[in-house]
């Protein structure tokens, strides 16, 4: 899973994508909580745009604000 980097940071630098590796087949139910940073929403829509590899159609995903 890849969340893009879409603002630019303080020092000037573009903020890069952030790669995550989910483990799949495991017969246990497991949770991965990844944080969005600021870095990562679009300034004018406030989203992040997360993507998956074709290989993850087994993996749910939820998006929780708190």
């Amino acid at each position: 899973m890849t969340v893009l980097g879409e603002q630019v940071l303080e020092n000037g630098d573009v903020a890069p994508n952030k790669v995550y590796t989910l483990a799949i087949g495991s017969t246990t139910m497991q949770e991965k909580w990844i944080p969005l940073f600021k870095s990562y929403h679009d300034a004018t829509t406030g989203l992040a745009t997360i993507t998956c590899s074709p290989l993850d159609a087994t993996i749910t995903m939820a998006v929780v604000r708190r």
